[in-house]
């Protein structure tokens, strides 16, 4: 079974921890790093050419010394719904530039397509670059990480992320990702500066979600506090200043969530 994938604030921090990670680097996909030999990303709707270039971005993950030097893919394209010329013409470049390396060391490549006119296009964009990795063309995702050493769990993991995601309102979205991002000093009249929108149409947003802002900011702080005790040694008093808490408010926020002081759960998450 693969191990579960998590969030990555951004898709710099994605970059440099890939395996383990997805992140959502255009809003028109996802792009996740299930272990060293397996990767993948989902993409839907009408992708821009920023879009594409977003998502090429986080691609750039195959560069770091954590990914196997032969490591297999699953592209999802299933739920694009038109091609943008130069968004494709942003991913031939790419493609072209990255030809040799990518032949090099994709091991097998997985598409995804719908039965339309647009699934057929995509599965034409590798044949036209010459000789290249090998790769294969499915309609089904579960069958394509199948093939590839995935199994049920991720696809469901995969499935619950894009679904997060799409079901997003942009400016949730984006308030995540900037909380994500720097939680320490955030307040709502700042995050709706940076989102260009009005604080009041930002409280309507999150209302209308089911959240609210001092509930995001709480999620977002829990988050990274978890992710830095588990995985750093990065001392409690330092964790708690990087959040902007008292080391008191970081020990309630950690033992309203799990029960644990931060020390307990750093030496749980640890092997004997």
């Amino acid at each position: 079974m693969i191990g579960a994938v998590r969030r990555a604030a951004t898709v710099e921090s994605f970059l440099a921890e890939p395996v383990g990670h997805w992140v959502v680097p255009a809003p028109t996909a996802i792009v996740f790093c299930a272990t060293p030999e397996l990767s993948g990303s989902v993409t839907w709707g009408r992708p821009t050419r920023e879009d594409s270039e977003r998502t090429l971005a986080a691609y750039e993950a195959y560069l770091h010394p954590s990914i196997a030097d032969r490591f297999d893919v699953m592209l999802d394209g299933r739920g694009i719904e038109s091609v943008d010329p130069e968004a494709l013409g942003c991913l031939l470049e790419w493609l072209g530039s990255r030809r040799e390396v990518l032949t090099r060391r994709v091991r097998q490549q997985v598409g995804v397509i719908a039965d339309t006119l647009t699934g057929v296009t995509l599965a034409g964009i590798l044949p036209t670059l010459g000789q290249t990795h090998s790769f294969q063309v499915t309609r089904d995702r579960r069958a394509a990480l199948a093939a590839i050493g995935g199994d049920d769990a991720l696809c469901d993991e995969v499935d619950a992320a894009v679904a997060l995601v799409r079901s997003e309102p942009p400016p949730l979205r984006e308030l995540r990702d900037l909380l994500r991002a720097d939680a320490r000093e955030a307040s709502i009249d700042s995050v709706a500066r940076a989102l260009a929108i009005s604080v009041r149409t930002l409280q309507r947003v999150l209302h209308e979600s089911g959240t609210s802002f001092s509930d995001e900011l709480r999620e977002a702080r829990f988050s990274l506090a978890r992710e830095l005790l588990t995985e750093s040694d990065v001392k409690i008093a330092a964790l708690a200043r990087q959040l902007g808490l008292s080391e008191n408010a970081l020990t309630k926020l950690v033992r309203d969530r799990t029960g644990l002081t931060p020390m307990e759960l750093r030496r749980r998450s640890r092997p004997a």
